[in-house]
């Protein structure tokens, strides 16, 4: 089985040479040929297969580093568990009791509620794995598998190699050492509990018990394998012959004086030949059409997102120039409110001045007509009151008799006094 594996990738290498002869009499055959395959665009690799390629490369990277990941954590979780020794060979305690594996050199068993012959057998079958580096060849299959992911065959192949793993233990630990086939199927079919870990080989693993005992119980044939391996090889041998054939054409010149035979196996080349190139100049056609309409679709994609973005763009700024003449608006209202709620202040100001100014004067005026009044008064209190002899009379005799006359005014100094008397 690992040949296979190692084969899959050495034959595709190997190609075996038919060679062909091709004639031709004319250097201008030559010169066409040469200007067609001149003409033939050689395709490279584009941008897509590129990257389908660096993604494929990423995965398979990831899960190769992700498989030596869990191989590391095995190992350290093996390590930390205790060693014991039975029947000569070391294994280590595992703390669960459903656990019956071996891993490189080490044999994982736990020896809770298993009796001492059941022990001794799974410790035979699983150091049989060990000894023959089944491990390896497990580690080998699953880093193919993960570099080769896409391949759902190797899947099979895996578990096929895993089976053929327990058939060997199983048959070496029978034969060698002398155990009942019935009893060792017995227990096989007692200790089928799903086993948590899937790296190692598994004693207790339920997708093989059907086969690992069908296997026990079949007779080995020695002639019956190398009957499988003749047909096998013939068949192999066939395939590479057909799939693995390189044309090689061999040209030979002709002179221009041949047999019609020959002319008319040239004209059928030259034929052949422009019918396989004109197929050819098609399919490179039909290509770069697709690939022009690719382009096509994706610059108009492109361009209705660059109209979208434009349009966004402009709304925005559309937007932006609205909120400015606002803002302008604003702005010139305010200046104007400030204006006339400036020219309101001044005007009542002037109102509050010319108030001020008018209550002034009316004070000033009462002021006047109080200091007359007074001065008035104290004019009169001076004046000396005479009757018509000439003698001293009271102010109040005075102003009776002059009452009494009808006289009610008297002029002194160039003021005039209203005369009144108290009653």
């Amino acid at each position: 089985m690992l040949a296979g594996i190692f084969c899959s990738f050495l034959l595709p290498t190997i190609f075996f040479e038919n060679e062909i002869e091709v004639f031709s009499n004319l250097e201008v055959e030559n010169l066409i040929i040469e200007n067609q395959l001149n003409e033939t665009i050689i395709t490279e690799k584009t941008e897509y297969t590129k990257w389908i390629f660096l993604g494929i490369s990423i995965i398979s990277v990831a899960l190769v580093s992700l498989l030596f990941g869990k191989v590391l954590l095995l190992l350290q979780k093996i390590k930390k568990l205790r060693k014991k020794e039975e029947f000569g060979i070391s294994y280590v305690e595992s703390k669960n009791e459903n656990e019956a594996f071996s891993f490189y050199k080490y044999i994982v068993v736990s020896s809770k509620n298993v009796e001492k012959e059941a022990l001794k057998k799974i410790l035979i079958h699983e150091n049989i794995h060990v000894k023959e580096l089944h491990t390896l060849d497990i580690l080998f299959i699953k880093s193919v598998e993960a570099l080769f992911w896409f391949n759902p065959i190797l899947r099979f192949y895996k578990k096929a190699m895993e089976e053929n793993h327990e058939f060997l233990a199983d048959q070496k630990t029978v034969e060698k050492n002398a155990f009942s086939s019935y009893d060792y199927q017995k227990l096989i079919v007692q200790l089928q509990i799903k086993n948590t870990t899937m790296m190692g080989n598994s004693f207790k693993k339920q997708s093989t018990l059907k086969r690992r005992i069908v296997m026990l119980q079949k007779e080995k044939s020695a002639s019956r394998n190398l009957l499988k391996i003749l047909v096998i090889l013939p068949f192999l041998a066939s395939f590479m012959m057909v799939a693995q054939v390189e044309k090689k054409e061999i040209i030979k010149e002709v002179k221009e004086e041949k047999p019609e035979v020959i002319e008319k196996e040239i004209l059928i080349l030259k034929k052949e030949k422009a019918d396989k190139e004109a197929k050819r100049l098609k399919q490179i056609k039909k290509e770069k059409k697709a690939k022009e309409k690719k382009k096509a679709k994706v610059s108009k994609k492109k361009k209705k997102i660059a109209k979208k973005k434009a349009l966004k763009e402009a709304k925005k700024e559309k937007i932006a120039m609205k909120k400015e003449l606002l803002e302008e608006k604003r702005r010139v209202l305010e200046e104007k409110r400030a204006v006339i709620a400036e020219e309101k202040r001044k005007m009542m100001d002037e109102k509050a001045r010319i108030k001020d100014e008018e209550k002034k004067k009316k004070l000033m005026s009462s002021y006047e007509k109080r200091y007359k009044e007074e001065a008035k008064k104290e004019a009169l209190k001076r004046l000396i009151w005479k009757d018509e002899n000439g003698n001293v009379i009271s102010r109040y005799e005075f102003k009776k008799r002059l009452l009494s006359e009808g006289i009610y005014e008297v002029k002194s100094d160039g003021e005039t006094y209203s005369l009144a008397l108290k009653s």
